[in-house]
Order: structure tokens, then C-alpha cells, then sequence
């Protein structure tokens, strides 16, 4: 069911994160399909091809507003694919902001991907290059007149031997495409083509949530076109759902070999840990592998609520801005998927360093996810909106999608089913700590500007803050206070997690995450692009005015959660959104 792992390292996920699409109205409002309480519109999975693109943005503001219902919202987008990296050629100057231009598939622009030497196993390239789709015209996306299709549950979806059939039949024709067809199982997982001089990756910003899902959305027209069936709609993986007798926080069985052996196999086709199968339960908080479980259940729904509900701009939900004239800093990535989609892709991924020197492949997993509605208001920078990324379509043309075209799933004739367990992490109540908080004087020994994180011992460091002012039209405490842990350095080929806590410097790797202490998590997922050898700097962004109100100075604590290396830093800060 899921397309071996890319050349790049993020690949498709399957995250419970998707569930960015919202029921009512399916706007992407500030979450996005990820996880996502607002806006969760924009699910993720699908690849199109990472390919250079020239500077021929224009645009204009199409973008609708929508309100979404405070309880559950729809959710579940399937991140599907592959993830990739696109590159663009733009002669654009710094002083002029410009919305991203769509890629351009030309095998001009591809380079192999070299995964680097393992040990016994000798150095491996791939061939990450589309289809060539240089003599080709593209178009402008335009809405299709299809029937309204509702993504299910996968661990539902696999009681259904009509429906586990007909999903297999889907991936058996597309895997006898020829690989120059776009449509083709190889043709999903590739990246595309890449400029080693100037590259736009679709990770790590605004760009992702949107992307994905358009992803996910041609992947879903391919599938339903080879079989002939228009109603066709992809499952998810509701890995969120954590009610004991529900099963959704176990991989799904139509994707497992031990319950659907033979001629399902063109759904399991994929390096998955096998230890990690039926009965095991997702674990988002890997680094604890003696908790009970009824700790992970707890410690997922913790997480699931500090990536969508606690995270509540845009900002801190979808990642920041990325431009086509960014001054080439790497932009942040948002909580949808720094946190969910990073954690379940490494622990659904095969083991075998051998086989997958990421160790995170999924092949093609489905998304969970869901839309509380939640008071963010869907973004409305004209550098997001005519954002455009470029796809093959099922009918093998290249078609150009404005970011601003993603927003509703209805738009899109889909929708989610709506799961009732979304409440459970929506309406999560963290505990509080007994001991008491650190002195004024405790947390002025502890140093301000830090340099390193250890891979192996956690790490206390003083927060200087000052308190929220009114700010336009909101009060001040509707201002949110963000955590920004600047230049993060780690190789990117490795793979790094840190759980943060507030005011709780004896934190360790066994502290239960269900206390109003702990903020959030920090992630870095392995890749393989072109400059993988090297450190990246990245900013990461933690909503954390819920825990500080009144606090004043405070301690913040990172502690380590399963990284292979120690990661260099710049400095702590607060900033107000």
C-alpha cells in the first residue's frame, strides 16, 4: 500500500497527523491537514516531483476565509508519499517578497541521490528523476466535477475484503505502469530533479501541509483511474486513536504480511519494522520503551494535544514563511511536522541500517489526524496563497496548484470521516507537578547562552521573558507566546529529538509528559539530499504561553529522546505572535 521510501528521507508518513481536514468547511485554516485544529485542510501525501522552477509567479489573492466548528474536526489525510525537494531558478531580488514558483520537470535539473557507505554495504545511488515533462505545456489546475469521497480508518477498512481487494487491484495496475509513466509506483516516490545551487524543499515550512496534500490528492486520482472507479478513496491511519479497543494506534492490518499474506502483498511491499507489528502500540515518545501501556496511550494523546491544540498560530502549527527570494535559511517547520509525522515515520520504518540507511521508511502509510477548531485564523500572506507546486495529473500533463486551491477538501470532493476519539487528545488535562517550581535564585545559576545538546544527558538553561502586551485588536493574553530555540545544528543525516520541559530541571527520559511542564518536542528526521553531509541550523518554535503565565524568569529543559549525535545550538528566546 505504500510506496517504498524515497530517495529523499522524509518519506511518506503515515502520520496521525494528517487530519487536517476539517469537516464543515475544509479550509486549511492555520493547522493544516496534519493534525489539525484549524486548519487542518491541507493534508499531506503526495509527491509531485522536486524539480527546478523557473521565476514565473504571478498571483493573486484567492484564498478563502471559513470558521471551523470547536469540537472534532474531520480529519484524516493520508500522507502518502514521498517527499521531495524543489528547486527554482529566480533571478529575484531580496527586497521583494515573492510567493514560490512551481517546478519545473526537466531531467536538466535531477541528480542522482547517493545514499552514503553503511558499514559492510557499498555506497547506493538512485535514480530519483520524474518522468521528463520538458516538452510539455502546463496547466492550471482546475477543480474536477467528482463525486464526494470519505477517507476512512484503515484498522476499519481492513475488515472489508471488498475494500482490501480493491485497494490492492489499484496498486497491482499501478505497479505495472512502465517507469516513464508519472503514473507509475516507481514515479511516486521520487523526488525529482534537483539544482545543486539553489533548492526548495518542501519540508520544513509553510509549504509542507499543502503540498502533501495536493500529493495525496493526485495520488488518489491515479489509483481511482486505473481501476476505473471515481468513488475511490484512500484510507488513513488513525494512529491517534488510543482507545484500547479501537486498534487504531496499531499499524493496519491490510498493510501487515502476517494477516494478508500473498496476494495482498502489493500493499505491504515495503521496509517496515517488523517489530513493530500487531500487537505493538505507536509510541510518539520512543525514548521510554519500559513504559506501560497505558504510559504510551497517555504520552500519545499529550503529544497529539501540544501539536494541534497547543500550537496556536500558524506559525507554530504550519511552519513559517518560505519564499522564492528566501536569503537561503532554513526556514522552521510547524508542529504538524516536526512532531507526529517525524516520530511515526522513524518508528514504522524498518531497522535494518542495511536496507534503508534512514531507517524510516514507510512506504505508503496513511495520515491520522484531525481538525479541533480552535481560534486560528487562516493565513492570509499572499506569498502562501499563490504559493504554486507543480504535479502530474492522471492524465499524464502538468498541472500548476496555487496554495490557495488546497484550502477546502470539498473543493477537492473529499472528506474525512469523523472520528470520535478525537476529543480524547482535544480535551486532554495535563496534571500538576508536586515538587515545587525553581527559585528565582536556582534558575539564575543555570547559563542563558547554551551551545550544545547532548545526545546522551539532558540539559537546563534560564529564559529571561517578559509578559505579553495588547497587541491590535487582541488582549493580551491572546497573544501567543512562542519558545524559538534558535540554530539548531545537527547533521542531517542524523536523527535528533528533544523533549522540552518548563520549570522542571530534574526532567529526565522517564518524566511522564501529562504535566502542564512539558511544552512540546524538537525533531530532526534523517535525509538524504544533496548538502545531507552537512549541519543544518534550523529555528524551532514551541507554543508555550499556557505554561508561563505570571512565571517570570524560567528554566527550560531539553531532554534527550533517542538522537545519534549531540546538536549545536544559538540561544534561547521568546517572541510574541
Amino acid at each position: 500500500m505504500f510506496p517504498p521510501l524515497s530517495c529523499t528521507s522524509k518519506s511518506p508518513v503515515s502520520s496521525g497527523f494528517h487530519s487536517s481536514e476539517v469537516a464543515p468547511h475544509q479550509k486549511l485554516i492555520r493547522t493544516t491537514e496534519y493534525l489539525l485544529p484549524v486548519s487542518v485542510l491541507l493534508k499531506a501525501t503526495a509527491r509531485t516531483g522536486a524539480e527546478a522552477s523557473e521565476d514565473s509567479t504571478d498571483g493573486d489573492d484567492d484564498g478563502d476565509d471559513a470558521t471551523i466548528e470547536q469540537s472534532l474536526l474531520q480529519r484524516r489525510q493520508l500522507l502518502w508519499g514521498a517527499t521531495g525537494s524543489l528547486t527554482w531558478l529566480s533571478s529575484v531580488g531580496l527586497a521583494v517578497a515573492k510567493p514560490i514558483p512551481p517546478a519545473i520537470f526537466s531531467p536538466k535539473y535531477c541528480t542522482d541521490n547517493i545514499y552514503p557507505n553503511q558499514g559492510a554495504f557499498p555506497n547506493v545511488v538512485e535514480d530519483c528523476c520524474l518522468p521528463d515533462g520538458s516538452s510539455l505545456t502546463p496547466k492550471d489546475f482546475v477543480f474536477e466535477k467528482l463525486p464526494m469521497r470519505t477517507r476512512k480508518s484503515a484498522h476499519v477498512l481492513s475488515e472489508d475484503a471488498a475494500y482490501v481487494a480493491k485497494h490492492n487491484a489499484a496498486y497491482e495496475a499501478m505497479k505495472k505502469l512502465p517507469d516513464s509513466d508519472p503514473r507509475s509506483f516507481a514515479a511516486q516516490w521520487h523526488p525529482g530533479s534537483e539544482d545543486p545551487s539553489v533548492k526548495l524543499d518542501v519540508h520544513g515550512s509553510w509549504a509542507f501541509l499543502p503540498w502533501h496534500r495536493m500529493y495525496l490528492y493526485f495520488h488518489e486520482r491515479f489509483l481511482s483511474d486505473l481501476i476505473g472507479d471515481p468513488t475511490f478513496a484512500l484510507p488513513f491511519w488513525n494512529w491517534d486513536n488510543q482507545r484500547p479497543d479501537a486498534g487504531g494506534n496499531k499499524m493496519p492490518r491490510m498493510f501487515v504480511p502476517v494477516f494478508f499474506p500473498g496476494p495482498l502483498s502489493n500493499l505491504q511491499k515495503a521496509f517496515r519494522n517488523t517489530d513493530h507489528y500487531p500487537p505493538e502500540i505507536v509510541r510518539l515518545d520512543r525514548d521510554n520503551p519500559g513504559s506501560s501501556p497505558k504510559d504510551v496511550q497517555v504520552n500519545n494523546l499529550v503529544l497529539m494535544h501540544r501539536t494541534v491544540v497547543s500550537s496556536t498560530s500558524d506559525v507554530t502549527f504550519l511552519g513559517s514563511a518560505y519564499r522564492a527570494n528566501h536569503d537561503g535559511r532554513k526556514p522552521s517547520a510547524g508542529s504538524a511536522e516536526n512532531d507526529g509525522h517525524n516520530k511515526i515515520h522513524v518508528w514504522t520504518g524498518s531497522g535494518d541500517q542495511g536496507r534503508h540507511p534512514f531507517k524510516e521508511d514507510m512506504g505508503t502509510f496513511v495520515y491520522a489526524g484531525r481538525n479541533p477548531a480552535r481560534a486560528r485564523k487562516e493565513s492570509d500572506d499572499p506569498d502562501f496563497l499563490n504559493a504554486k507546486f507543480a504535479f502530474y495529473d492522471h492524465k499524464g500533463e502538468i498541472v500548476h496548484v496555487k496554495v490557495s486551491q488546497t484550502l477546502s477538501t470539498e473543493d477537492l470532493s473529499y472528506k474525512y470521516e469523523i472520528m470520535e476519539s478525537d476529543k480524547d487528545w482535544i480535551n486532554f488535562e495535563f496534571q500538576t507537578v508536586d515538587e515545587a517550581k525553581p527559585s528565582p535564585e536556582d534558575i539564575s545559576r543555570y547559563a542563558e547562552t547554551p551551545a550544545v545538546f547532548k545526545k546522551d544527558e539532558s540539559a537546563t538553561f534560564r529564559l529571561l521573558r517578559g509578559e505579553p502586551v495588547p497587541f491590535g485588536r487582541l488582549a493580551a493574553d491572546e497573544v501567543e507566546e512562542i519558545l524559538v530555540i534558535k540554530g539548531v545544528k545537527t547533521p542531517m543525516r542524523s536523527f535528533m529529538a528533544y523533549k522540552v520541559f518548563i520549570n522542571l530541571p530534574d526532567a529526565d527520559p522517564s518524566t511522564k509528559l501529562d504535566t502542564h511542564n512539558f511544552v512540546g518536542m524538537i525533531t530532526n528526521l534523517p535525509h538524504n539530499m544533496s548538502k545531507a553531509h552537512s549541519s543544518s541550523g534550523v529555528d524551532f518554535r514551541l507554543s508555550i504561553g499556557a505554561s508561563l503565565k505570571g512565571l517570570g524568569p524560567v528554566s527550560v529543559t531539553f531532554v534527550p529522546a533517542g538522537q545519534n549525535e549531540d546538536a549545536g545550538f544559538d540561544g534561547l528566546e521568546i517572541k510574541f505572535n
